[in-house]
């Protein structure tokens, strides 16, 4: 079950999303695109756990189940998207888990890992996209899922 701001949404057996009342069109139509994206790519292709984020005040969009991150570790990593030098230094931590930063560029995107696991961080016009993965996925496999939905989103706007 993934999550829009702080209400469930719940999936039938074909994936679909269920409509929330207090969504807005953005919301809506990433909502469903959320869900094609999500079955058709990452589900089925790599286990990586997203989290996409308002830009302006980080408000939660859509979250996959296990997917966490605090206030803190989120304003980090916004800063770090702006001056990258702070990730540099001092790398990403989401959920808890710390990672190193291999690629940070200071406008589309933070590429982050360790030995075992990745993270991806990815921002459109209006959204921030934090994904990571674990043990037996590629990061590099996360990462092209992570910024192939960030150019889709960018192209629609978003």
């Amino acid at each position: 079950m993934a999550t829009v701001g702080e209400t469930p949404v719940s999936y039938d057996n074909s994936m679909d999303v269920s409509r929330i009342s207090n969504t807005s069109l953005q919301e809506e139509c990433l909502l469903k695109l959320w869900n094609e994206y999500i079955t058709e790519s990452l589900i089925e292709s790599t286990p990586c756990e997203i989290g996409i984020y308002e830009w302006k005040n980080n408000r939660t969009i859509v979250t996959t189940k296990k997917f966490k991150i605090s206030a803190e570790e989120l304003d980090h990593i916004k800063d770090g998207m702006e001056c990258p030098n702070i990730v540099y230094r001092k790398g990403v931590t989401v959920d808890g888990y710390h990672y190193n930063v291999q690629v940070a560029d200071g406008k589309y995107g933070i590429y982050a890992r360790t030995l075992d696991k990745g993270c991806t961080v990815c921002k459109t016009f209006s959204m921030l996209i934090i994904a990571t993965n674990g043990n037996g996925v590629k990061s590099s496999k996360c990462n092209e899922e992570i910024m192939k939905l960030g150019d889709y989103l960018q192209r629609l706007g978003l």
